[in-house]
Parts: structure tokens; C-alpha cells; sequence
């Protein structure tokens, strides 16, 4: 099969595109679950015997290291900068992330 040489610059377009929406929806998961994390925490302090309230802690940072993981291929993937940076407020975050690029 031939790819004319205009549609390949259309593809990888494309896949930035793609990549910068999962990029965005990645980064708003990460940022609700970290006020997951500070409610699950708060409860773990709370009662630190509370068997379950320890694994939903252990299960919010694991879920969040392996969307960190995903995060950092989608950023190598492109060449853009390896740094997660999370930023509470959505116009900071939104400025920072037209800042990469």
C-alpha cells in the first residue's frame, strides 16, 4: 500500500492530536484523584487499623503511578518534555500545557 507523501504529515498530526486529548484527559484524572488521595488518607488517619481504607490508599497510588507511566510513553512517544507537572487550577494548567508545545 502507498502513502502519498502529503497524508504521512497528515497522520502523525493526527497522532499528536490524539496523543495531546489522552495527554488532557490523563491530566484531569490525576488531578481528581489526588483529592481522592487526600480523602482516603484523611480517613486512614482517621482509623489506621481500617483495613480498607489502607487499600483504597494503596490502590489510588497505584493507579496513579501506572497513569504516570502512560503519561511519560505518550511524552517520550513525541519528544516533549519527560517532567509531570500538576497544577490544581485549569487555567494554569491549560497555559503550562500551551507552553510545551
Amino acid at each position: 500500500m502507498k502513502i502519498r507523501q502529503g497524508a504521512l504529515g497528515a497522520t502523525v498530526k493526527d497522532d499528536l492530536r490524539i496523543d495531546s486529548r489522552r495527554m488532557d484527559f490523563l491530566q484531569r484524572v490525576l488531578e481528581g484523584m489526588a483529592d481522592d488521595a487526600d480523602e482516603a488518607e484523611g480517613r486512614l488517619r482517621d482509623n489506621p487499623t481500617d483495613y480498607a481504607a489502607g487499600r483504597r490508599v494503596e490502590t489510588i497510588y497505584a493507579l496513579a503511578n501506572h497513569i504516570l507511566d502512560g503519561m511519560q510513553v505518550l511524552r517520550t512517544r513525541h519528544r516533549r518534555h519527560a517532567m509531570i507537572h500538576i497544577v490544581r487550577d485549569e487555567a494554569s494548567a491549560r497555559a503550562y500545557r500551551q507552553s510545551l508545545g
